[in-house]
């Protein structure tokens, strides 16, 4: 049976780049192939390029697979002597990558069917690499070679193919160049009558509400990032609305020669960083590029790293380009959410790793009533402090839902919500929705606008508060210390957890406190059925506290609240 076709299966063959795995990935080639070259001929015109695109990065695989390992030459042969009909697509690429044994399968066909023999002799007399192996190698000069490196790194894992789509990032400005010949000052009277100056001014400022600051005396572009990318992205996504208004503010459209490579460079950089964030072996290559690189090119590079390590979870390397990133250009104040919010996921990420699962040694009842000591006194004034609170329904009614917050006192200063569910399995972390508007997410910035508090509510279990009142409420029934790590676990059985109304009915609940021995914070808390039973679906509840102390200040942009 052939696999569903997916995608996937060819963009981490290279991880195991076996005879068997080539050989279903050119089943399921063959499978798909009818259908796409009616979609490439007959279907919507506008996606009748993404199809001829698609065979087309299938064909430079299986190029470059066998180039780099010669036993799927024999896969190949097996589909076009058994198959000659439905694997005809496979002959040039068997006459390019072969060698005698492949040329002497060619031969047999063709003496099996006169129809074939003086296509086939042509075939053999032409030399071999001529059928477009050898373009496969050329130098990048348009879009689509873009996706025949990415063909060439999915076949064989080889850093080449990513080093080349690097080094578009230091290919010249030329919407710089453009932009710089465009604005020149020019002296004498016409240029006061023609009321140059005056537009000059007003395309300053229109450039400058999008990001491109200009020197009103020398007209010299301030960004050290590269325009030709920054115009076409925001972050490392490609965002057409941000090119269209960046070119609509221009004194002049930019021509095409420069307008198509700088479409290369954020296609290369986008690229990059998506497949950074899924291929180790990509992030690499970019951190060796990191080292070599310099000027605008480097500002890619680690903006590539920044985001491939986001999206990873690695959020302490992602702290660590961005931080760089912000140090060699000041004036990008747009990385200081990122960068405060990496700091702070690394925390929590460490945070997790520290309390572990709640086993250990048996603690002495004076160790636990010192903790517990340090809890109330530590909690006595409502401290400033960020939350990560997770909580899970299991059974027919599975759910998830996660809150990150910050808390400055008894006030929140910013809460988001995700949610997964049997319909929706993601996070929804990235936006506030708010019965029928749905607005952008503004970052961890600890300051909000005003116009957020109504829309940021969060329940009492969100906070620290119902913790440190199960801390004061009695003795613990089980006390543990978990080796290398400072916290004790501390469980309770209560009937309730204040502001908590878990799903059914089940009854106490048991809740677990890892507390810091030496200050009293909570830093993790755990609560369940302390008997789970069929009055009600299994449930969890995770929550891990930081404390902010000093806090951290980032104002929120003007333009925060806008609708997605």
């Amino acid at each position: 049976m052939v696999k569903k076709y997916d995608e996937r299966r060819l963009n981490f063959f290279y991880l195991d780049p076996s005879p068997a795995a080539m050989a279903a990935l050119v089943e399921e080639f063959l499978a798909e192939l009818p259908g796409w070259q009616k979609a490439a001929e007959e279907g919507p015109p506008a996606q009748r390029p993404q199809r001829e695109q698609t065979i087309l990065i299938y064909m430079a695989f299986f190029v470059h697979a066998a180039a780099a390992r010669p036993e799927f030459v024999r896969v190949y042969e097996q589909f076009v002597r058994e198959r000659f009909e439905e694997a005809s697509m496979l002959v040039p690429i068997l006459r390019d990558v072969g060698d005698e044994q492949s040329d002497a399968v060619l031969r047999e066909i063709g003496q099996r069917d006169p129809d074939l023999a003086e296509a086939i002799d042509a075939l053999l007399r032409a030399p071999r690499g001529s059928n477009g192996a050898e373009q496969l190698r050329a130098p990048i000069t348009e879009l689509h070679q873009l996706d025949m490196r990415w063909s060439h790194f999915f076949a064989t894992g080889e850093a080449a193919p990513i080093d080349e789509l690097l080094q578009l990032l230091t290919w010249p400005d030329g919407v710089r160049a453009h932009l710089k010949a465009k604005l020149q000052p020019k002296t004498g009277l016409l240029a006061r009558l023609s009321g140059r100056r005056a537009r000059r001014r007003e395309t300053i400022r229109e450039l400058a509400e999008l990001g491109v600051r200009i020197d009103p005396d020398t007209c010299a572009v301030i960004n050290r990032d590269d325009l030709d990318r920054f115009i076409m992205m925001t972050g490392c996504r490609q965002d057409v609305e941000r090119f269209k208004a960046v070119n609509a503010a221009l004194p002049a459209k930019v021509p095409a020669e420069p307008l198509v490579r700088a479409a290369m460079k954020s296609s290369a950089m986008w690229s990059l960083a998506v497949n950074g964030a899924e291929h180790p072996a990509v992030v690499a290559v970019c951190e060796q590029a990191a080292e070599r690189f310099e000027g605008a090119a480097l500002l890619g590079v680690l903006a590539i790293l920044g985001h491939a390590y986001a999206q990873r979870g690695e959020f302490a390397a992602a702290h660590r380009v961005t931080a760089r990133h912000l140090e060699l250009d000041p004036d990008r104040v747009d990385l200081r959410p990122s960068l405060a919010r990496f700091e702070l996921e690394a925390q929590f990420a460490e945070l997790r790793a520290r309390t572990g699962d709640g086993g250990g040694e048996a603690v002495a009842p004076e160790v636990v009533t010192a903790a517990l000591t340090a809890c109330a006194a530590r909690f006595r004034r409502p401290p400033t402090y960020h939350a990560r609170v997770t909580e899970s329904v299991h059974g027919e009614d599975w759910s998830r839902c996660e809150y990150r917050a910050r808390f400055a006192g008894r006030e929140h200063e910013h809460v988001t919500l995700g949610r997964w569910n049997r319909e929706h399995d993601g996070l929804g972390d990235e936006w506030i929705r708010r019965d029928s508007a749905t607005y952008v997410n503004p970052g961890l910035w600890a300051r909000l606008p005003d116009e957020w508090r109504d829309r940021c509510k969060a329940p009492a279990h969100v906070r620290v508060d119902p913790f440190a009142a199960v801390a004061a409420g009695g003795a613990p029934v089980r006390a543990h210390a978990p080796a290398d790590s400072p916290h004790l676990v501390l469980a309770w059985e209560v009937p309730r957890l204040p502001g908590f109304e878990p799903p059914g009915d089940p009854g106490p609940l048991a809740v677990a406190l890892w507390i810091d021995h030496r200050d009293g914070w909570i830093a993790h808390a755990r609560v369940e059925p302390a008997a789970p039973g069929p009055a009600g679906p299994g449930f969890e509840l995770e929550a891990w506290f930081i404390a902010a102390d000093p806090p951290f200040t980032i104002e929120a942009p003007a333009d925060a609240i806008r609708p997605r």
